[in-house]
């Protein structure tokens, strides 16, 4: 057994043949143990013997697992695996991260040059390193959103007005009015759209704990022709770095 790198919250149990991930949530007056991830075991088969067994679409004896989760789950693992989408936006998995389970990706590369890629690079800084490679920001710094409309998955990278300028305050005035050239955030007049990407996908965000699947901002310095496979290869050889997003999600449109 040992600690998640991807989550300090999650315990990782291995064995010759599978690993199973569990995550304690604890609530006001209870608590739940959530099963996020698992290679080479079912949900069920996971938590067999005298654990409460789980049910599909609730709990039972105050044991849950998200019935998203359980749907992700049945796929071939092998399948998981393989990216999907492209190196701005795509769903997949980093292996040293964790076991199974399949993230979002953003791809920001040092080429990119229009001005929210700059100011998000830019934002990179106010994050705080966890695992090695692994930094992470409060929602208030730097976030996401995702948002379903039929076939289609977008990720929005959200920031502060007031946050951005006071980041850049001892930046040259070319920077400074670098915000003023962003689109307003439609659902928060403080905030400004960094970027947009559109990914054609049946994945669903998955929710825990309240909370929705973070989004992981991948930060190299490869050309724009570097796809998924590389950067994930860049940040196993520590050559690119991951900051961890706070997301939401809108309801679906469709």
């Amino acid at each position: 057994m040992e600690v998640s790198r991807r989550d300090r919250h999650v315990l990782v149990f291995s064995g010759d043949r599978a690993t199973v991930e569990v995550k304690v949530v604890n609530h006001a007056t209870y608590a739940t143990l959530e099963v996020p991830r698992t290679h080479g075991a079912s949900v069920l088969s996971s938590l067999a013997g005298p654990v409460p067994r789980i049910v599909a679409g609730g709990t039972e004896n105050g044991l849950s697992v998200p019935c998203a989760w359980i749907a992700g789950m049945t796929k071939d693992d092998d399948i998981q695996q393989i990216p999907e989408g492209s190196a701005e936006l795509w769903i997949g998995a980093v292996p040293s991260l964790g076991p199974g389970g399949r993230d979002v990706f953003l791809g920001l590369g040092s080429h990119a040059d229009e001005p929210g890629a700059r100011l998000a690079r830019f934002l990179l800084d106010r994050g705080h390193e966890g695992e090695e490679g692994v930094f992470y920001l409060l929602p208030e710094d730097l976030a996401a959103r995702y948002e379903r409309t039929g076939d289609r998955l977008a990720v929005t990278l959200l920031a502060r007005r007031d946050v951005l300028a006071h980041s850049l305050r001892a930046c040259p005035e070319e920077e400074r009015v670098l915000p003023g050239a962003l689109p307003s955030d439609p659902l928060d007049a403080d905030r400004v759209v960094l970027l947009r990407r559109e990914l054609t996908t049946g994945f669903v965000p998955v929710e825990q704990g309240g909370e929705f699947q973070p989004v992981l901002l991948v930060d190299h310095t490869a050309g724009p022709e570097a796809g998924p496979e590389e950067l994930t290869a860049l940040f196993e050889e520590g050559e690119a770095g991951i900051a961890v997003l706070n997301a939401e999600l809108l309801p679906d449109r469709a």
